[in-house]
């Protein structure tokens, strides 16, 4: 089982950063900088990411001012990367800002003139997870490591409130407890409706109940087994309304998803993502 907890103990902010830090190599380096950052660790807001008893992440917070805090460090092991544990640290780090009346978090990391691929996978998160970029600043690290730096407002009266995230968390218990059958994969064609040629594998959670009286149904990208967003639907020929919902499915996926709830008169459906406020 893989949870967050709030680490409090100095000792264990800086042996849990130089585990998870030293394993990340494309990101983090070089070791001697990693040494300084378990160091200054210490002294942090620290959130950690576990599987069972093995600690798999980190996220660090700095505080600025009375109103800004700023993701000092995030690192997740490679193996568990599109798996959730991101959106897990950033909703505790999150949680702790919004508790301590902080109105914005800030972050910086490598900007895309720098032509770095892992750091592609984490502007598309910070940007997936609401925040926007402001500034790019050239000489911040130096001239081969431009700085991008990217803001996000914390409002409790988001997508991120605490009954939006208990509601994200009950799907991710009902999808991670459950087994998925995917009936209809990717270019298979309805089977009333042969025009219809699904863009994304599409299946149903076995063993529970949508408002048809079969299973829920799932969209199924190729970006990871994270419960990123619902389709809701409403059908006027059935005269009935679903949820859909969609896990890993890359942005380009859930317009496809979108536009196949929305290709005739009596098939309607909105798209809502997970975290986004």
């Amino acid at each position: 089982m893989i949870y967050i907890k709030q680490v409090e103990q100095p000792d264990e902010k800086a042996k849990l950063t130089l585990v998870i830090m030293h394993s990340l190599p494309a990101w983090f380096s070089p070791p001697d900088d990693i040494e300084k950052k378990a160091i200054t660790h210490r002294e942090y807001p620290f959130f950690a990411a576990y599987d069972e008893n093995e600690p798999i992440g980190f996220l660090v917070l700095k505080i600025h001012t009375k109103y800004t805090a700023d993701i000092f460090n995030l690192g997740i092991l490679e193996q568990y990367h599109r798996q959730g544990i991101g959106h897990k640290l950033l909703h505790s780090a999150e949680q702790y800002c919004m508790d301590n009346g902080y109105l914005y978090l800030t972050v910086k990391t490598l900007d895309a003139s720098a032509e770095y691929e892992p750091y592609e996978q984490t502007r598309a998160f910070y940007q997936k997870v609401g925040f926007v970029p402001l500034e790019v600043f050239t000489m911040f690290w130096n001239e081969e490591n431009p700085c991008l730096y990217l803001a996000k407002r914390l409002d409790r009266v988001s997508a991120n409130n605490d009954y939006g995230f208990a509601f994200w968390l009950a799907l991710d218990k009902l999808v991670s407890e459950s087994k998925i059958n995917i009936d209809r994969p990717k270019g298979s064609h309805h089977p009333k409706y042969p025009n219809l040629i699904y863009p994304v594998d599409y299946g149903f959670i076995e063993n529970t109940l949508a408002m048809d009286g079969s299973g829920i149904d799932v969209w199924r990208g190729a970006d990871g087994d994270f419960v990123d967003a619902i389709i809701c639907t409403v059908d006027m020929m059935k005269r009935d309304s679903e949820i859909k919902i969609l896990i890993g499915c890359s942005e380009h996926e859930k317009l496809l998803i979108l536009e196949a709830h929305n290709n005739s008169d009596y098939m309607k459906g909105i798209l809502i993502r997970r975290n986004t406020g």
